[in-house]
């Protein structure tokens, strides 16, 4: 045994000083490459994402058993049915005619009817407030509003809330797309420095928070964390019912409201409470349309579980990759060339199927590995392009006279 020891220290050691300068070149492309994928992690577009091959994981672990609910089901109340129409003016305040909104008087009595118990866990009020839509309840609504406790109201970057006094309790509700990327990615927790709603609730139930330094670099209590995150979504249909039956969302008017007295209360007990249009206000994700008001859950839900910190196992993986890869692109060797049991194949034919399988390959699978058994989702692209790069650099190298 110990000869063995003695022979593999002196292999390490031959190796290591041969291959000195590669050595050190791809422990410094595993540092940036560290710091690069976190970076384009915290993007929320340009992240290039496969969509299909994420779409494929998530129904084959549908199809396995492994694509589980959110941690708690939340009381969906949808408000696609319940409009009102009010007038519209121009900024000379000449009438334009009318346009219809969320139903405010329907909207305030479901809100006095769980403030009677205060006994909800949590309201996301998904409903635009916008200035020049005003309704005869906007007062009384408003002020229901901040008597409220533990309630986050939507706002939206380019919108003006048609009341100020309850800024204090918004959060932004942005998705972002692209001409090349029409789809749903990343959800952000932090704008700038304005918290989304599910941040909001975040902070006001579980008493979490991400911090951002240095402009890049993004902490929750301490540990390293992102600021946008890649949602996985159980794959169901939102309609008003289940296949058994069962409610999966509660409609504003007609079960909110004509309904026994408690009946909204006893469904709300101990329950986030997710108000929004589950019809209309809908998403293109990588398994389809998605409702907004889901999403938004959704993203809160994978604050709880803590899918947006920095896992350390995940780092050390990574690095050990990164480097393999790089130190396989100095050597001039495939990944599979560096391991004996592929060595010793002496086949033309598998070791020339090999030979299509490099690292955007490797990259890949280890990026659907990832995702189905941790459910963690990564953006491969900065390796992708990075290793891209340096292979034609020294490819160059090589060949210049």
């Amino acid at each position: 045994m110990g000869n063995l020891f003695g022979k593999a220290l002196v292999k390490a050691d031959l190796f290591i000083r041969r291959h000195l300068t590669a050595i050190l070149m791809s422990v410094i492309n595993t540092v940036v490459l560290l710091f690069g994928t976190y970076l384009l992690n915290n993007l929320t577009r340009f992240t290039g994402e496969d969509l299909a091959q994420y779409a494929l994981v998530e129904w084959t672990k549908d199809k396995l058993g492994m694509s589980g609910e959110p941690g708690e089901l939340p009381l969906y109340v949808n408000v696609a049915y319940d409009k009102q129409l009010v007038d519209v003016y121009d900024d000379d305040s000449l009438l334009l005619g009318n346009r219809d909104i969320t139903d405010r008087s329907k909207l305030l009595g479901l809100l006095r009817q769980l403030a009677e118990t205060n006994d909800y866990r949590y309201i996301f009020l998904d409903v635009r407030f916008e200035r020049g839509y005003a309704s005869e309840n906007d007062s009384a609504l408003f002020r229901q509003i901040r008597e409220m406790p533990r309630m986050v109201v939507v706002r939206h970057e380019d919108m003006e809330m048609q009341d100020s006094s309850i800024i204090g309790k918004t959060g932004l509700n942005e998705y972002y797309s692209t001409i090349t990327s029409t789809n749903f990615v990343r959800y952000p927790y932090l704008i700038g420095d304005s918290a989304t709603m599910p941040l909001m609730a975040y902070r006001s139930i579980d008493g979490g928070d991400i911090t951002r330094y240095l402009g890049c670099v993004y902490t929750d209590q301490g540990r390293l964390c992102h600021r946008s995150l890649f949602l996985h979504f159980p794959i169901r249909e939102y309609t008003e019912y289940d296949d058994d039956g069962e409610k999966i969302y509660y409609n504003l008017g007609a079960d909110s409201l004509f309904v026994p007295a408690g009946y909204v209360t006893e469904l709300a007990r101990d329950k986030v409470v997710v108000i929004g249009n589950m019809v209309d206000d809908v998403h293109d994700t990588h398994i389809g349309l998605q409702p907004g008001p889901v999403i938004t859950y959704l993203a809160y839900d994978a604050l709880t579980k803590g899918e947006h910190l920095v896992k350390p196992w995940l780092v050390i993986v990574l690095a050990l990759l990164f480097f393999c890869v790089s130190l396989s692109l100095f050597s001039h060797l495939s990944l599979f060339d560096r391991l004996p049991l592929f060595r010793s194949v002496h086949s033309h034919t598998l070791r020339f199927l090999m030979s299509f399988i490099g690292y955007t390959f490797v990259l890949t699978v280890f990026s659907i590995l990832l995702c189905f058994f941790f459910n963690v989702a990564i953006s491969t692209l900065c390796p992708s392009l990075y290793f891209a790069l340096q292979k034609v650099i020294i490819h160059y190298r090589r060949i210049r006279p």
